[in-house]
């Protein structure tokens, strides 16, 4: 949706740059409607946003206060521009405003993929916390094996490799989290790449080491 309106925003600068260009002074109704149009759909947008970070798990209630705030100046500022559009009449103003209203389009998206990194952050520490229990219950079925001592090495050799992954995804979790919350969103989509892969990888791992527990008859670990 936030390309749609962004495209919409760049068609109406062009409209009104024409008719600068071609010297008509006049404020067209039709122009008008459409930006104020788009900022009530910015301003649905955004507390449709403020709705959905209410209702999700993921943040704490500090940082649901700050989200909130800083959505809250999002809507004061498109408040502020209907009113100033409503007023305007300087095509050279409505022009000036209509690129504001981009500009803030562009921001208000590139703040909603970093609050959407940020989410997407807490899934994988919520993955780490369970991959921790799960790996302190495989060392405790490790310890009272009754195994050769290769069958044994193989596994706590499987085990290490499934507790780097996940040490791994632990590490990308930290500089992941900074950079979402510095909105370096590039580099925060990046480290969750990484840290998929991981966990694919230690996945793999977990089922090499289910299959050598079944050989060996066991294959609960609790």
């Amino acid at each position: 949706m936030e390309k749609e309106e962004i495209y919409a925003l760049v068609l109406i600068i062009v409209f009104i740059s024409v008719n600068v260009a071609a010297q008509n002074q006049e404020i067209s109704p039709a122009v008008k409607n459409l930006l104020m149009k788009q900022i009530d759909k910015a301003i649905h947008y955004i507390e449709d946003m403020k709705s959905k970070i209410a209702e999700s798990n993921y943040f704490t209630r500090e940082e649901e206060n700050e989200i909130e705030s800083n959505l809250n100046l999002y809507i004061e500022f498109f408040e502020n521009k209907k009113h100033e559009i409503d007023s305007s009449k300087s095509i050279d103003k409505i022009r000036i405003m209509a690129r504001d209203l981009k500009e803030k389009w562009i921001e208000l998206r590139r703040y909603k993929n970093s609050l959407r990194g940020r989410i997407y952050v807490s899934r994988f520490e919520d993955i780490v916390k369970k991959a921790r229990n799960l790996s302190y219950k495989i060392d405790k079925r490790i310890s009272k094996l009754n195994a050769d001592g290769e069958e044994r090495a193989r596994l706590m050799e499987l085990k290490r490799e499934f507790d780097n992954h996940i040490n791994s995804i632990d590490l990308d979790i930290q500089k992941a989290r900074k950079e979402f919350n510095l909105q370096n969103n590039r580099e925060g989509y990046r480290y969750l790449r990484t840290m998929h892969d991981a966990l694919r990888e230690a996945f793999n791992t977990l089922k090499e080491m289910v299959r050598e527990f079944r050989n060996l008859g066991l294959i609960r670990w609790d």
